[in-house]
């Protein structure tokens, strides 16, 4: 098919859904939202118009596994936007090996969860519209993957975050859920504004050298993501007024992009709250597309980042502090979906941290493999959650193995991949630790990791056996598991399961390592086969962790199941508990920040405005208005009024000549 495979039009793969969309809101006009015509033509149009744009993706990825990784050239096009004097701005469309990576991701992520949606939506009255907002939410992150430049992805940045604002407020006349939206939106733009300012000191230092630079390069664009590494050092070299600090600075405002977007440590009380939203967008914004946009970025700029020392020290404290604090949040969440929103929020701790310390291929290798696993997780939530009546507290649940077969062995897949327990995880995990091991300036990121991995492998078997073990504890009745939801889970199962290791770059396996065509400077060497990988120091303790994990889960849950409370009614564990419990109080230090410092400015500043502000405002014009009155008792037009002015006027012009003279 020579208009899939070729790799020029590839941009037609974020018009799909664009155009899905516009047909979609058009369609609601001439059909009404309640026509089951609409409704069924919305859903088909949408899933429709992702899977051509996941055609196109597969014959990109053919296209990139069949160049050779040492010769790979990106293909680029831009289109001039806006030109004043030597000021450029540019949007089209790069490919290569990391815009290849994600448009295959999110195509064949977002189409598995399309098809999930006809069954789990099914009877919403919003579902037409739900579709159309799929479909805008596609269109933003697709256009974001292909963007060439710092410009044209800011667009799209901002343009996800509003499709994520109406999806998670898609049930807006929750109170909830209406709150939950205008968070996510607020804690974003406080990022943005950041990222904003990072672009505008990225451009304004770099400026001069743009008409040079791209002199000689015709095919990229001004903020180009592909000039970026030879700019970076031309910066260094030739710019005297940039001093060491700037790289730090740019960089760190560039991070508070990826801080709020991917949730990280202090712009993250967002993402476990937009659970309100209907589960498939819990799946497709927490999992593969909008969190995982923030790790994106890091890459596109990564060499700005490491031209500063600091910043790279930073990124992977932050990233690191964030793993743990979540995962000590996860441990005590009774509601199935926040345990995996803050899951989420861990994993993409682990990201942020590898690419904090140098390991850029770990970190986008986890992306990769944590989509498909956790993807498949939270919609194996859905399911459990359809199935009984809309709950989602795990004390309500239990003993659903047997009622939700499916279900049950595809969550059980997710959480062994999760924990790094052999299955994909395990792989892009272990690379992770493996680089922080090795690196003797980030030791305190590699134990940090590695307890967090530990936690991590409880709080998922936690969230197992509190499902699908032992009685069942709730008063619904549980509901066959739907086709439409189950086919979607067994898909996403396999990658979940095989994925990471096929992509490892073990000796022996015949494909392509994501190694070998994502990386920066360096593609990653095959050092291992797969036994050598799992008996090495890193990967045996690796799975010593995820075993343990899993045994203490266990015995909490399924053999002693009253440990728990026990431990709790410890006094430290107790303090503990509470701790994790109230989210480390994060929330209430907002809300009390808000409540007696912003609040309090606010009103500071409104009692100003109307004392101050107005009262000169006003004063002044009652001033005129008084000048104004006495003036025009002037003009009376009576005869003895001028004489008596003229009259005062020369006594007064008297005795000033007299008071002069003498």
């Amino acid at each position: 098919m020579p208009w899939f495979s070729d790799i020029n039009n590839i941009w037609i793969v974020a018009i799909y859904p664009l155009a899905a969309f516009i047909f979609i809101v058009l369609s609601r006009a001439l059909f009404g939202k309640n026509n089951d015509f609409f409704k069924n033509f919305a859903s088909w149009l949408t899933i429709g118009a992702t899977g051509l744009g996941l055609i196109h993706a597969l014959y990109a990825v053919n296209w990139l596994i069949n160049q050779p990784h040492e010769t790979l050239k990106a293909v680029e096009y831009n289109y001039n936007w806006l030109s004043a004097g030597g000021f450029n701005l540019s949007i089209g469309y790069l490919v290569d090996s990391m815009s290849v990576m994600m448009l295959f991701v999110v195509t064949f992520i977002s189409l598995l969860i399309q098809v999930y949606t006809r069954g789990y939506m099914r009877h919403d009255p919003g579902f037409a519209k739900f579709f159309g907002y799929l479909a805008l939410f596609n269109f933003s992150m697709l256009g974001l993957v292909l963007s060439t430049n710092l410009f044209q992805i800011y667009i799209f940045w901002e343009l996800v975050g509003v499709s994520s604002y109406l999806l998670i407020g898609f049930w807006f006349t929750k109170p909830s859920a209406a709150a939950a939206c205008v968070k996510a939106f607020l804690m974003n733009r406080v990022g943005d504004f950041g990222f904003l300012f990072g672009i505008l000191g990225l451009l304004y230092f770099s400026f001069p050298l743009w008409s040079t630079y791209l002199g000689q390069h015709d095919d990229m664009a001004m903020l180009s993501f592909r000039a970026l590494p030879d700019l970076a050092g031309a910066i260094m070299d030739h710019a005297n007024a940039v001093q060491p600090w700037f790289f730090t600075a740019i960089a760190l405002l560039l991070f508070m992009g990826p801080m709020a977007k991917s949730a990280q440590l202090p712009l993250h009380t967002w993402l476990p709250d937009a659970m309100e939203g209907p589960t498939p967008i819990s799946a497709l914004i927490h999992a593969a597309t909008m969190v995982a946009a923030g790790v994106y970025l890091i890459g596109r700029v990564y060499p700005i980042f490491t031209h500063s020392e600091s910043a790279m020290i930073v990124v992977a404290a932050i990233g690191t502090l964030t793993a743990v604090v979540a995962a000590t949040i996860a441990l005590t969440q009774y509601d199935i979906k926040k345990a995996l929103a803050y899951s989420t929020m861990s994993q993409l701790g682990f990201m942020v941290a590898a690419m904090g310390i140098g390991a850029f291929t770990a970190g986008l290798f986890h992306l990769f493999t944590h989509a498909f696993f956790k993807a498949m997780l939270f919609l194996c939530s859905g399911s459990v959650i359809h199935a009984c009546e809309d709950e989602q507290d795990m004390r309500k649940m239990g003993g659903l193995k047997d009622k939700l077969p499916i279900t049950h062995i595809t969550y059980l897949v997710g959480c062994l991949a999760i924990a790094g327990l052999l299955f994909s995880g395990f792989w892009s995990k272990d690379m992770i630790l493996d680089a922080a091991k090795h690196n003797p300036n980030f030791q305190f990121v590699y134990w940090n990791l590695a307890v967090t991995a530990g936690l991590t492998s409880f709080y998922m078997f936690r969230t197992y056996f509190m499902t699908f073990h032992g009685k069942y504890r709730g008063q619904a009745h549980v509901h066959h598991e739907d086709p439409w939801m189950y086919w979607p889970l067994v898909v996403l199962a396999i990658p979940s399961a095989v994925i990471g290791a096929a992509l490892a770059g073990l000796k022996g396996i015949n494909i392509p390592a994501f190694g070998e065509y994502i990386y920066y400077l360096h593609p990653l060497e095959r050092e291992h086969d797969i036994w050598g990988a799992l008996l090495s120091p890193i990967g045996s303790t690796s799975l010593m962790i995820g075993c343990g994990g899993l045994i203490v889960a266990y015995l909490f849950y399924v053999v002693a199941p009253f440990i728990p409370d026990i431990i709790k009614s410890m006094p430290i564990a107790s303090s503990a508990f509470n701790l994790f419990s109230n989210k480390w109080y994060f929330d209430d230090i907002y809300k009390a920040f808000v409540d007696r410092v912003y609040l309090a400015f606010a009103r500071g500043s409104a009692e100003f405005d109307r004392g101050g502000i107005d009262g000169v405002v006003n004063g002044t014009g009652r001033a005129v208005m008084g000048s104004g009155f006495a003036l025009r008792e002037l003009q009376s037009g009576k005869v003895q009024t001028y004489i008596a002015i003229m009259f005062f006027s020369v006594v007064t012009l008297t005795l000033l000549l007299f008071y002069w003279l003498m």
